[in-house]
């Protein structure tokens, strides 16, 4: 198979398409992007932040992106002919269903076969504990370092670093980590772990310490998310290089912190997508005239053999995985598309529930009628695994978003143009299921009309809607009618937030603010189910629809 790699050159900002080696080599190591090739040593930095167990190559624009088998047929190539390289993650390698199963065997297992130099924790390895967590570094052959995380958790504690040097290629980097320092709020961790938010305190003694061991370069591992990243740099100096994750971004910049000191911050994305690599030339003074390149990984691409082999055995025991029982329902649960696009669905109830349970900052969740799959009643009793996949099959990634109270009630009237009446096909699965909110609708009024354009956004509004005529919000008080001018933070699926189902109010919420859950539907409703089995989800009055027309 032919490899093809896409360099985004991020500094110039150019995107370079090359099928050989050659061409790659000479951008990272090219007269044009160094001054003098003979002035000091050229050094490779690969970064990953953000796997989430994302063995396979995934869909993404019509063409099969990332796949970690891919990803180490790269690496060797790209660190063959630097002077010194690293190759580093930034967290959140494993997540999901996958790791609660597999214990992160599969991921760390392949990240140490690839020859990691050193990883720091994200967010989703605490999912299930620190318990999990500390077992499934039994599995990683490369130093995992955290600063700002203590535990009594013996186990846990006596695989993590606070600090380290590594000596490459003549340069001795010092490296050191910083987990989310509201990490108690994103994952399941007990008291005996405490995470400290004094991030600059730490990182001033942090510097200062590896300096005075040698540290030539100074890098910080940072899962923190890049507004504490900029802020880092803006206060301490001596930190030479900040690789980031947790934001799902793709980020190359410079901040200009004390004492004129600058520190670069990068990230590469999510999943396996990217590589993210900087090049650049230590002297003995610093890193002089870097590029940070993007590399996009063609899913068809050369696999590496051994990487391919435990994907392959890894995807065999899922398969097998998918036919046992996950869960229980006390009830029928009913996915059957005349319920789920007309009206209340118990279905619809779990699943947005589910959501809201994934995502502690949201007050709301919901799922759209045409996102519940399955078209069937599943009988009470055991739920496989497979069941779970069948009633949410997309794997959408849930994201945060804030709305105002009016934009809330947009969304509602734009749900409620989207009910099919009983007459009706429903093709159109537009309705929204609810969790946290009742809604009550009134078909006789008029219903929200607009126009879009091939690609799904809104090119004008012919009628904004007046059918919803109650929306209140779930509060410590009980339900309250949603105040126009207030924000409300919610939770759903990217296929929402990017305005699918004509929900513009989503997708221009989305533009200004939204958080990556890290995790996806599929995984959301698996969990949940886990959980709290045996489930019983009933209707409960979330949504009304009054004078139905049929």
């Amino acid at each position: 198979m032919n490899r093809e790699w896409v360099f985004d050159v991020i500094k110039p900002c150019t995107i370079l398409k090359y099928g050989i080696v050659f061409c790659i080599l000479l951008i990272l190591f090219s007269p044009c992007s160094f001054a003098d090739e003979n002035a000091g040593t050229n050094v490779t930095i690969i970064l990953t932040n953000d796997r989430h167990s994302h063995l396979e190559p995934f869909t993404k624009g019509g063409e099969l992106s990332g796949g970690i088998a891919p990803f180490a047929a790269i690496v060797p190539t790209l660190e063959k002919d630097a002077g010194s390289s690293l190759l580093l993650s930034s967290g959140d390698i494993t997540s999901g269903i996958l790791y609660k199963e597999f214990g992160g065997k599969p991921e760390l297992t392949c990240y140490s076969l690839i020859g990691y130099d050193a990883a720091v924790p994200g967010n989703q390895e605490f999912t299930y504990g620190e318990t999990l967590y500390a077992d499934s570094l039994q599995y990683a052959d490369f130093p995992v370092v955290c600063s700002n995380l203590k535990t009594a958790d013996e186990n846990l504690a006596d695989q993590l670093q606070e600090s380290l040097i590594i000596e490459k290629g003549g340069i001795s980097y010092g490296l050191f980590g910083f987990v989310p320092p509201n990490l108690h709020y994103l994952a399941n961790i007990s008291n005996k772990t405490i995470v400290s938010a004094d991030v600059e305190t730490i990182a001033e003694k942090t510097v200062s310490d590896l300096r005075g061991q040698g540290a030539d370069i100074v890098i910080l591992l940072s899962h923190m998310g890049v507004d504490k990243d900029r802020s880092l740099a803006a206060n301490v100096s001596g930190i030479d290089l900040i690789a980031g994750g947790h934001d799902h971004y793709l980020i190359n910049e410079t901040v200009q912190g004390p004492d004129d000191w600058t520190t670069i911050i990068i990230q590469d994305g999510c999943y396996g997508e990217y590589l993210g690599l900087l090049a650049f030339q230590y002297t003995g003074n610093g890193m002089v005239n870097y590029t940070f390149n993007r590399l996009t990984v063609n899913g068809t691409g050369d696999e590496d053999p051994a990487i391919a082999k435990i994907v392959s055995d890894t995807q065999a025991d899922y398969q097998s995985l998918m036919q046992e029982p996950y869960g229980e329902t006390s009830v029928d649960i009913d996915t059957r598309k005349s319920t789920v696009r007309r009206e209340e669905a118990n279905s619809g109830n779990l699943i947005s529930d589910a959501y809201r349970a994934a995502s502690p900052g949201a007050l709301i969740g919901f799922v759209q009628g045409g996102g519940i799959r399955g078209d069937t009643i599943y009988d009470k009793g055991p739920l496989l695994l497979a069941d779970i996949y069948e009633m949410q099959p997309y794997e959408n990634e849930l994201f945060e978003i804030r709305l105002s109270g009016a934009d809330l009630k947009q969304t509602f009237e734009i749900s409620g143009a989207g009910i099919a009446t009983e007459n009706e096909d429903p093709k159109q699965g537009a309705l929204l299921q609810v969790s946290g909110l009742k809604v009550t609708y009134d078909m006789a009024r008029h219903p929200f009309m607009a126009e879009y354009d091939e690609n799904g956004d809104l090119i004008s509004i012919m009628n904004k809607g007046d059918r919803v005529t109650e929306l209140l919000v779930l509060t410590d008080t009980g339900y309250q009618p949603i105040q126009e001018d207030s924000l409300y933070q919610l939770v759903t699926s990217a296929f929402l937030v990017n305005g699918g189902n004509g929900y513009f109010t989503l997708k221009k919420a989305a533009s200004d603010w939204k958080y990556d859950v890290g995790i996806t539907d599929t995984e959301a409703l698996a969990e949940y189910i886990s959980k709290n089995s045996p489930v019983s989800p009933k209707t409960q009055g979330r949504i009304i629809v009054n004078n139905r027309v049929n």
